[in-house]
C-alpha cells in the first residue's frame, strides 16, 4: 500500500490537481468532501480529459470567459463509484477486487472508513514477485493474445478513440507484417494532443511517437522476469516478440491475474500442501532500536497492525505487539498507583527493545499453513514470522488463519470448537474497571453487554486508544462495534469469511438469543491445525531466534 498519501477536496481546482499528479507521478488522486469523507477518484486519464475539454474550449471562445472554466472544482470530474479496500485485506483479495471492478487504484479504508492509503497494480508487483518465485510459469503462459493494434499512419485522434473502445491503456504499432515498431500510452497521447491545441498543420499521427527504445520480452522468457522488469522500471506493458514480430503483451493486469489463479489453484489442494506465505496479509513494518513505545503506537494505528519488528540495518532484533505495549502500560500504572490512564503515560517514553520479545520463533515460507496453525497452538502464541533464504518476509498471525479457513470450506460448527469461558462486561461498566478486568484475568478482550445482548467489544486495541481518556468513561463510548453474533451451528469457513471481510477478531455464539460461547481467531487455528500431519510445526525446520540472529529486508 503506498501510505505516504496525497488527497484533494472536491472544491480544488482542475489545474492544481494536474500540477500535483505531473510532479509527483500520481496516477489516482482520492477525493474527500468538505468534511474528509471519500467521494472517489480522479485519474490522470481523466485530468487530461478535462484538460484537453477546457483547452479546446478556450480556443473557441470569443473572449477570456472560458479561463474561468479551468478552476472547474474537481467535485464535478470525479469518478463515484469506486471499490474500495479494508487495511485487514490479503494481498490475494485486494489484487482480485482490482481486477473485478476493473480499477488500476483503489482507496484503502480503516474502521471509521477513513482513507488511510491507496493500492494500485504497480504497488502488488513485488508480492506478484514472491509468488512466482520457484514456479515455471512462463511470459507464453499469462500473455495477452488477442491484440489491438495500429499502424505508424494512425491518428492521435483515431488512437485515443481505439484506446477508449477497447479499454486499453497501451496500444502497440506494427507494421504490415506484424513487425512491432513501438508502443504508445494513452496518457504520452493525451499529454501530445493537449500540447497541439490551436497549432495549425500539426503532424498527428502515431508516427511521431516511433523511434523510441523498446523494451521486449520472448515467449520462454520466465513470468518472474517479466514482473521484475515492469516493476523495476516501472513501465506499465512489455510487449512479446519473437524474430521481431509481436505475438502479444503481458500488462500488469496479466500478473495479477496470474496470481489470483495461482492461489485459487493452491487452495484447491489438501490444507497440509498450502504454503504459509499465501497468507502473509500485510508488508512487514518495523521500527528502529532507538524508537520509544509511543512511536509504536503512533506505527500500530497507522499501518493497522497488531505487530512491529524492531530491527537495526537488515538484523531483527525483536518483536513488539500490542500486548506488550499494553502490559507496559499497566506495570507501570500499578507501580505508581495511579490510573492506568495517567499513570502510564511516562512509560511511553520508554525505548522499544525494554519491552520487546526477543524470543523469535520462525517457519519456513513453504511450510503448509496447517502446520504453522498447529504450532501457533502448541506455543501458545499470535504470530509467527516466515523466513525465505534466510531472510523475514512477512509475518503470520492468527488472524490471516481466518482466509485459510475459509479457503478450504471447513465445515465444523462454532460450537464444535468453540469457547464456553466468556468474559463480559455491563455497558455501563468504567473504563477503569475494565482495564482491572483485563489486567488481572490476562485476557485480550471483553464482551460488552447491554443486558444479554452483546454489543461491541473492548479489547486490547482500545484500551491503548482510551490510554488518555478519563477512568470514568462508560465502556459504551469506548468500545469498538466492530464484532459478530452468529448461530452455533454456522460452519467455521462462513464464520472466518464474515470475520475477516468485517476486520473483527472475536465472535459471540448464540443459542436461543443467549451467548453461549465465545469464537477467537485462536480458536479458528485451532480447527485448522487439525488438518495438519501429526508432526505438526515441522520442529527440524522451527526456530526460536535470539536477538539479532534474523535478517529481514524493511518493508
Amino acid at each position: 500500500m503506498t501510505d505516504s498519501l496525497v488527497t484533494l477536496r472536491e472544491h480544488h481546482s482542475l489545474p492544481l490537481a494536474s500540477a500535483l499528479m505531473f510532479e509527483r507521478g500520481i496516477a489516482h488522486l482520492p477525493i474527500l468532501s468538505g468534511e474528509g469523507v471519500l467521494l472517489g477518484l480522479v485519474s490522470q486519464r481523466d485530468v487530461l480529459a478535462a484538460e484537453l475539454s477546457y483547452a479546446r474550449a478556450m480556443l473557441l471562445a470569443d473572449d477570456e470567459r472560458e479561463e474561468i472554466d479551468m478552476l472547474v472544482p474537481l467535485g464535478q470530474i470525479v469518478k463515484r463509484e469506486v471499490a474500495t479496500l479494508s487495511a485487514e485485506m490479503s494481498v490475494r483479495m485486494a489484487a482480485q477486487h482490482l481486477l473485478e471492478h476493473r480499477q488500476g487504484c483503489a482507496p484503502v479504508l480503516d474502521d471509521k472508513r477513513a482513507v488511510i492509503g491507496v493500492v494500485a497494480e504497480d504497488d502488488i508487483l513485488s508480492l506478484c514477485l514472491q509468488r512466482l518465485q520457484g514456479h515455471s510459469l512462463s511470459v507464453a503462459d499469462l500473455m495477452t493474445r488477442e491484440l489491438v493494434t495500429a499502424s505508424r499512419d494512425t491518428s492521435v485522434p483515431d488512437a485515443l478513440a481505439l484506446m477508449s473502445s477497447h479499454d486499453i491503456h497501451h496500444l502497440p504499432v506494427a507494421d504490415s507484417k506484424g513487425a512491432l515498431l513501438g508502443v504508445v500510452s494513452h496518457r504520452d497521447l493525451q499529454i501530445f494532443e493537449r500540447s497541439m491545441v490551436g497549432k495549425l498543420g500539426a503532424i498527428r499521427t502515431l508516427n511521431e511517437f516511433l523511434g523510441r527504445d523498446i523494451w521486449t520480452t520472448t515467449l520462454r522468457a520466465k513470468a518472474r522476469d517479466a514482473a521484475q522488469t515492469l516493476r523495476d522500471n516501472r513501465f506499465g506493458c512489455l510487449p512479446v516478440v519473437e524474430d521481431g514480430h509481436l505475438l502479444g503483451i503481458v500488462t500488469q493486469s496479466d500478473l495479477l491475474k496470474a496470481i489470483v489463479e495461482l492461489d485459487s489453484e493452491q487452495t484447491r489442494r489438501v490444507p497440509s500442501d498450502v504454503p504459509s506465505n499465501y497468507y502473509v496479509s500485510a508488508p512487514l513494518r518495523w521500527l528502529s532500536p532507538e524508537a520509544t513505545l509511543a512511536e509504536a503506537l503512533d506505527s500500530f494505528e497507522h499501518f493497522s497492525v497488531s505487530t512491529l519488528l524492531v530491527m537495526h540495518e537488515e538484523l531483527t532484533l525483536g518483536i513488539l505487539s500490542r500486548s506488550d505495549v499494553l502490559r507496559a502500560m499497566q506495570s507501570s500504572a500499578k507501580s505508581s498507583g495511579k490510573s492506568s490512564g495517567a499513570g502510564a503515560r511516562g512509560v511511553l517514553e520508554q525505548r522499544v527493545t525494554e519491552h520487546m520479545s526477543t524470543d523469535l520463533v520462525s517457519v519456513p515460507a513453504d511450510q503448509s499453513v496447517g502446520e504453522t496453525a498447529a504450532l501457533l497452538v502448541s506455543k501458545q502464541i499470535h504470530h509467527v514470522l516466515i523466513v525465505e533464504d534466510d531472510r523475514v518476509v512477512g509475518i503470520l498471525g492468527t488472524t490471516d488463519i481466518l482466509l485459510a479457513v475459509r479457503d478450504h470450506r471447513l465445515e465444523n460448527p462454532l460450537r464444535e470448537f468453540m469457547s464456553q469461558l466468556i468474559f463480559t462486561i455491563d455497558v455501563h461498566e468504567s473504563l477503569g474497571a475494565a482495564l482491572r478486568y483485563l489486567q488481572r484475568a490476562g485476557l485480550t478482550g471483553l464482551i460488552v453487554q447491554d443486558g444479554e445482548l452483546p454489543v461491541g467489544v473492548f479489547g486490547q486495541r482500545e484500551a491503548l486508544r482510551a490510554r488518555d481518556q478519563s477512568s470514568d468513561l462508560h465502556i459504551e463510548d469506548l468500545m469498538s462495534p466492530a464484532f459478530l453474533c452468529l448461530s452455533s451451528q454456522t460452519p467455521a469457513f462462513r464464520a472466518a469469511q464474515q470475520a475477516a471481510a468485517l476486520g473483527v477478531q472475536q465472535i459471540a455464539v448464540q443459542e436461543d438469543g443467549k451467548t453461549v460461547g465465545l469464537v477467537t481467531t485462536t480458536d479458528f487455528a485451532r480447527i485448522l491445525a487439525r488438518q495438519a500431519p501429526p508432526s505438526y510445526g515441522r520442529a527440524s525446520d522451527t526456530d526460536t531466534h535470539q536477538i539479532g540472529a534474523t535478517r529481514s529486508k524493511p518493508a
